[in-house]
């Protein structure tokens, strides 16, 4: 089973490092549209999936698809395609608009105020990163990590963010999670801040979720062993 990971807004490939050398199946990790090393400048959630779709070498059934925080929003796609994925995992994936608190402030900017948030922004990259962590980590660590917020094209960053809050506020994604939801899994920190609407949700259509302990929102950082244990487990299947 190969393992294909897609990260969150903002961020790039580089923020799953401390997790794929415990990961026992073939990984590989890609870059959203406008983010990291992508030379794609299409920021759209087909673009995405066709980023997806052209790494995907043999059946995809052998796959496990690892899809962190905004990146969710992508499952709608997954529904209407001729893939179909061992696994999907949503490492604490957003799944409705109660959880884009800072996505929804970002989205009623005017042009002008969003880029002045993005200059201001970008000079506070290391604290916003660090703060949403639960275990300590080097400096350099929480350096190369937040970096990923330097790379990104900020036109990447506000459509990528104006469509995940209209995705987010969109009904085809809880159908996507009906549809979706028995090979879903849930990976949530055990100090997620995510909505108690998220929680509500994924309890209707019990979707198998699994607490990550000591971590937020980030498990692949601050638990990468034990994220990778679940991820282990489940190739084994």
């Amino acid at each position: 089973m190969n393992c294909i990971f897609v990260h969150g807004l903002g961020l790039s490939s580089i923020i799953w490092e401390p997790l794929i050398p415990l990961v026992k199946n073939p990984c590989l990790t890609l870059d959203v549209p406008g983010h990291g090393n992508s030379q794609n400048n299409c920021f759209s959630w087909q673009s995405l999936f066709n980023e997806i779709e052209s790494r995907i070498t043999s059946d995809s059934q052998d796959v496990t698809l690892v899809l962190h925080s905004f990146s969710s929003c992508l499952l709608p796609e997954l529904i209407n395609t001729h893939l179909s994925f061992k696994y999907i995992v949503l490492v604490e994936g957003l799944i409705h608009s109660d959880d884009a608190i800072h996505t929804r402030s970002m989205n009623s900017f005017t042009s002008d105020a969003f880029d002045l948030w993005y200059r201001r922004f970008l000079k506070v990259t290391n604290m916003a990163l660090k703060h949403q962590l639960v275990t300590a980590h080097p400096k350099k660590s929480i350096d190369l990590w937040s970096n990923a917020f330097q790379e990104v094209l900020p036109e990447a960053l506000q459509q990528y963010g104006n469509l995940c809050l209209k995705r987010l506020n969109d009904p085809c994604l809880y159908e996507a999670l009906v549809k979706l939801s028995s090979s879903l899994v849930y990976l949530k920190g055990d100090r997620s801040k995510l909505s108690k609407t998220n929680s509500s949700i994924l309890s209707e259509l019990s979707v198998n979720t699994l607490c990550v302990p000591n971590c937020s929102h980030f498990p692949m950082l601050d638990n990468p062993v034990h994220t990778s244990d679940i991820l282990n487990s489940l190739s084994n299947s």
